[in-house]
């Protein structure tokens, strides 16, 4: 298995876009950091430092879920799920080890996220001499589901690149999933309840964001971890019965 974790991470450290992606969010992190403690509504009261930690979540969740379709279903895309199977023909544990990788990828660039906002924005106060504070144990723990999140976001991103085999067809169904299935379809509907149960409304709820119209976290943790393992079991089935090509 050390082997195969070694390979998955490396095919994925390998990838231009993952490097490309990461660099955009860190960017991006940083921009929302300096920009929670400049500037803010009069009246308002700056951020805490776990408030800005969150902040960068939704962002980096989107990265997170793109740079795991494009490493998945581009393996098919290239053929390299052909050398990794003839090295280690048990596909289980192939599906193990994506799972593992992915998982450790989606948290570790959620974390980065969160820290390069957290520190960009301690900086920024500290040069403007600005008040603010590092915030309560709920606002850091919202943080810290912030990054399990991303692990499972990844989980169930790689899952859906297996299931497509196709980085055009995989990035199409991310962009309609996100922004016509769960923004455009409660609109047309008129039934704004119906984005609590999308993925994203589970992830939101998960980590307070989204207002107060949210699922308990329990629901929501039980509703993403669904979406999941439906993706994620159906890319394993076909995998485990078809021909990698």
């Amino acid at each position: 298995m050390t082997a195969l974790l070694h390979s998955e991470t490396l095919k994925l450290r390998t990838l231009r876009s993952t490097w490309i992606l990461i660099s955009l969010l860190t960017l991006l992190a940083g921009i929302i950091g300096v920009a929670l403690i400049t500037t803010r509504e009069p009246g308002a009261g700056v951020p805490t430092l776990a408030q800005v930690g969150l902040a960068p979540a939704q962002p980096a969740w989107f990265v997170i879920i793109v740079v795991a379709v494009l490493a998945s279903a581009g393996e098919f895309q290239h053929h390299t799920t052909r050398t990794t199977l003839l090295a280690t023909p048990q596909r289980v544990r192939v599906l193990a080890a994506k799972t593992i990788t992915a998982a450790g990828a989606g948290a570790a660039i959620a974390a980065a996220a969160t820290v390069t906002a957290v520190l960009t924005a301690a900086v920024t106060a500290l040069t403007t001499g600005t008040a603010t504070s590092v915030g309560s144990m709920n606002d850091w723990a919202a943080a810290v589901g912030s990054v399990a999140v991303g692990a499972v976001w990844a989980v169930l991103a790689t899952g859906l690149g297996v299931l497509t085999r196709s980085t055009a067809a995989a990035i199409t169904a991310v962009l309609l999933w996100r922004f016509v299935g769960e923004v455009l379809v409660p609109m047309l509907t008129r039934n704004p309840e119906l984005s609590r149960w999308t993925p994203s409304g589970a992830a939101n709820a998960l980590v307070g964001l989204g207002g107060i119209d949210v699922l308990p976290i329990t629901a929501a943790a039980v509703l993403l971890l669904g979406y999941t393992a439906v993706i994620c079991g159906t890319a394993a089935a076909l995998f485990m019965r078809s021909d990698p090509a």
